[in-house]
Formats: C-alpha cells, sequence, structure tokens
C-alpha cells in the first residue's frame, strides 16, 4: 500500500543507529503561524517542554513588524520572547552566543537555509544552539529552519531545486547537501513544504547523493541508511529525548528511506534512477520512536532493471501527458496521473486519493517521459522518452516509489487476474 496513513503508536522503519543528544526537537514543514489552530498544538508543545522559560526566535533577516511569534509563545504560557537576526557579521559574536544560550527554546525561522548553513556554521551562534538542546532545551524550525535541523541538509547553497529539475539532471548544479551543520537529528535529512510543492519527487534523489557522500566518508553500506522525512505545512515533527516522536498539526509527514536492492544511478546532465525506495506517508496523531530497530524485511532484489528491447505491442497501455490515461486497467485497483506541470493544488488532490488505498499505484510524469504499461507475464512498466527532454518518472508500486529514466522499466507486483 502506498504512503499509508496511521495513528497508531508503531515503531518506524529506521535504523537502530539513530540517536539523538539530550533535547527537544520540533521540525515544522512551513506553516504561517497567523493561521489555523494547528499553532497552539505545535507552539504549545515547545513551551511545555521548554519549561514555559525563554523563547529566543532567531533568523539571518530582520525582523518584521508584524512578526507575532514572540506573542504566540507568551500567549501560550513562555515566560518571555526576544527576536534576534543572526547574520554574517555577527553569528560569531559572543552577544550572538549569550542571547541564544540563555534559552529554553530557540525557534528557527523560514528564509534561505543557504543563508545558516554559510554564515552560522562553525560559529558561536552554532555552538549555542547545540548548548540548548544539549542541555534539555527545545531546538525547532519552521521551512528553512526545519530544513538544518537533520545530520544531513538540503543547502539550497545556489537555488532551490525544482523537483523536476531534479528528474532532468540527476547532478543538478542547485543540488547542494551539507553534513553536520547542527546535526541534532543523527540520520535524518528534513524537507518542507512537501506536499504543496511536489517535493516528493526529489526527496530520493538526495537520499542517493547521502548514500554516495557516506561511502566517501566511509560509512557502512546501505544497511544503514539516512532517512527522509518530508514534512507538510502547519505540520511539525515533535522529538523526546528518548526518541519518541508526534506528528502534529494539519497535515502529513512522508518518510523515506534506500533499501538495500535500491540502484542508483546519478550521472550529470542525466535523469536519476533511484530504485525500490521504502515510502509511506503519516497524519497528525501519528507515534513512533525514531530510534525504532523494527525495520520490515526489504525486498531481496530489485525489481527495475535497465530494458533490452523498445518493441511494443497492440495491448500496451501508453500513459504520458499529451493524452487521458486510463483511470483503471484489468492488473490494478486504480491508476493515478499527475503531471510536474499540475498547479500545487492539483498534486495535493492526486496524492490524497491515494491514501488508504490497497492497491493503489501511481505515477508522477511530465512531459519528457512516457510510461508503457505491458499486460505480459509478469506485468511490466517500461519508461520512455516523451514530448520534451528525457526526464525521469515517478512510480509507487505497493509501498515502494522508483524513480525511472527512459530505457529503466520495473516488474510489477500485481499480477494479471
Amino acid at each position: 500500500m502506498f504512503l499509508r496513513l496511521a495513528t497508531l503508536a508503531l515503531s518506524l522503519f529506521v535504523t537502530p543507529t539513530l540517536a539523538l543528544a539530550q533535547g527537544y526537537l520540533c521540525a515544522e514543514g512551513g506553516g504561517n503561524a497567523n493561521k489555523g489552530d494547528w499553532t497552539d498544538e505545535v507552539f504549545g508543545w515547545m513551551v511545555e517542554k521548554g519549561n514555559r522559560g525563554h523563547i529566543v526566535i532567531i533568523g539571518a533577516l530582520e525582523v518584521a513588524a508584524d512578526d507575532t511569534r514572540g506573542a504566540l509563545f507568551k500567549r501560550l504560557g513562555a515566560a518571555s520572547a526576544s527576536n534576534i537576526m543572526v547574520n554574517e557579521e555577527n553569528a560569531d559574536s559572543q552577544e550572538v552566543f549569550d542571547e541564544i544560550s540563555r534559552a529554553s527554546v530557540v525557534w528557527i525561522k523560514g528564509g534561505d537555509q543557504g543563508r545558516y548553513v554559510k554564515w552560522w556554521k562553525g560559529t558561536k551562534a552554532e555552538q549555542a544552539i547545540r548548548a540548548v538542546f544539549a542541555r534539555g532545551g527545545v531546538v525547532g524550525g519552521t521551512s528553512a529552519g526545519c530544513a538544518v535541523l537533520g545530520e544531513w541538509t538540503y543547502s539550497a547553497l545556489n537555488d532551490s531545486l525544482h523537483p523536476l529539475e531534479a528528474l532532468a539532471d540527476a547532478r543538478h548544479p542547485d543540488l547542494t547537501l551539507e553534513h553536520g551543520f547542527l546535526g541534532l537529528a543523527p540520520g535524518v535529512i528534513f524537507d518542507t513544504h512537501f506536499t504543496e510543492r511536489g517535493r516528493i519527487a526529489r526527496l530520493p534523489v538526495l537520499l542517493a547523493h547521502i548514500r554516495e557522500q557516506r561511502r566517501g566518508l566511509g560509512a557502512p553500506g546501505p544497511t544503514n541508511e539516512i532517512i527522509g522525512i518530508g514534512v507538510d505545512p502547519r505540520t511539525a515533527v515533535c522529538i523526546s529525548p528518548d526518541g519518541r516522536a508526534e506528528v502534529r498539526g494539519e497535515g502529513t509527514i512522508t518518510i523515506m528511506s534506500l533499501t538495500p536492492a535500491t540502484q542508483t544511478v546519478i550521472g550529470a546532465g542525466k535523469p536519476p534512477v533511484v530504485t525500490d525506495v521504502q515510502c509511506e506517508r503519516y497524519a497528525a496523531g501519528y507515534h513512533f520512536n525514531i530510534k525504532g530497530d523494527d525495520a520490515p524485511p526489504a525486498p531481496p532484489s530489485s525489481r527495475a532493471r535497465r530494458t533490452t528491447t523498445n518493441d511494443t505491442e497492440p495491448g500496451d497501455i501508453v500513459v504520458d501527458v499529451a493524452g487521458p490515461a486510463p483511470a483503471t486497467h484489468s492488473h490494478h485497483t486504480e491508476t493515478r496521473v499527475w503531471s510536474g506541470k499540475a498547479p500545487d493544488d492539483a498534486i495535493r488532490r492526486a496524492m490524497g486519493t491515494l491514501t488508504d488505498r490497497t492497491s493503489a499505484d501511481a505515477i508522477f510524469l511530465d512531459e519528457g517521459a512516457k510510461a508503457r504499461i505491458r499486460e505480459h507475464q509478469p506485468p511490466t512498466l517500461r519508461v520512455e522518452i516523451g514530448n520534451g527532454a528525457a526526464t525521469s518518472i515517478l512510480w509507487f508500486d505497493t509501498g515502494s516509489l522508483h524513480v525511472l529514466a527512459p530505457g529503466w522499466e520495473c516488474r510489477l507486483s500485481s499480477p494479471i487476474p
């Protein structure tokens, strides 16, 4: 089942090596604190875990006159709150260190995480944030502030990587990663504004790069993978020091992990291949343990491979953005197709229809690729070049996600009746 929604207290499919320091973490996907009731349960959680102490709100730019987050924290019971700008000039100052260090809760605003990486890494500001966390305080962030909380950070040092760019060029210049900045959630990379911006199409490519870079750093093999957590706006993953985590707010989180069966091909200027990605989606109210060691068994081998033929058969089902695709066909309950050029709300609606179905498959594709579904035994999906520059597609099949480039095929899990 693809992107299963759950509300039970279950252990998550994460590697047993994940561990947190002494503090609390609140990773929120990018919501406006002035809109909706979600803020009370997310910001209230931070106030409670921070023992209703002092809040420090930090960002890289001047504080906007209409910023109400300090007032929100105080309304929810915080003793006091202050806003400070931490930029390239003052990030390594003792004054900034002292101001951040006295906080019970540090809240990192949104904006441009590239500034945080370039201006804060290795400075007293970073030391102070870590110090608050190490003594049992709370560190949280929204949007860019959420993106920098993990062991790995999508740093956006050049510009923000659009999902379609990730599907067209596996080594796009905007795909930049940072390791060890803050690093408050070991073994994790966070991605934000996840569903609304279609970033499910870029996170598996980021994970493929992280696997490659970790091997260069001498990390263990693919049985010890980083997990990617995509967080929707107005939604937060709230993590306690013992690893207990809860999804709070209005939306969902999406959790991805590469598996031992995952194949990756990430050549410069070429569409990427990332197969057999474990992918689940969880709603607000879901509890799990981020240090859980009950990972389900990975598939013994990948169902994806390079194609060896370009032939066609009369019964083939061709899916592309040039024409409508069939809503159903013989060996699947339902097929949903959405294009990378669709409006954000169309992507959200398409993903929403996929939840809680026992046999729902989906294709994410743009005009640079088309999918050919062949109903022989076993049924397969083959990716071909579409009507534009070559891109990869996303294929969701019974709990697995595959990023497949033209010239690749995937054996489907559902046999023809």
